[in-house]
């Protein structure tokens, strides 16, 4: 598995550290990077900036997530919905956006 994928987080929300020095590819998957087996690795969260932010998504979001909806769990559920839409048929898109518009 990639990093991003294995850390269930969007690619370029974090950096990865391996003995102080960054692993300059998220992408790449953890043995192309050079890691053994009991490699320790420091994982930076970049939370975003407050810009980026849409107030109405984020009260969402922690409704669903109530007191876990920390930075990191905020940023792992956005990445599990992505992977969700992106792995969603057009016949998906279509039922949903059939049954969005029957509301």
């Amino acid at each position: 598995m990639k990093i991003a994928d294995t850390m269930l987080l969007p690619r370029g929300s974090f950096k990865v550290l391996n003995a102080g020095k960054p692993l300059h590819d998220d992408d790449l998957q953890l043995v192309a990077a050079g890691l053994k087996e009991g490699a320790k690795l420091t994982i930076v969260i970049n939370t975003g900036d407050a810009a980026d932010s849409n107030p109405e998504l984020e009260a969402r979001l922690n409704a669903i997530l109530g007191e876990s909806a920390t930075p990191l769990n905020m940023l792992r559920l956005r990445q599990s919905i992505q992977n969700y839409v992106d792995f969603m048929s057009l016949d998906d898109l279509e039922r949903y956006a059939k049954k969005k518009g029957e509301r």
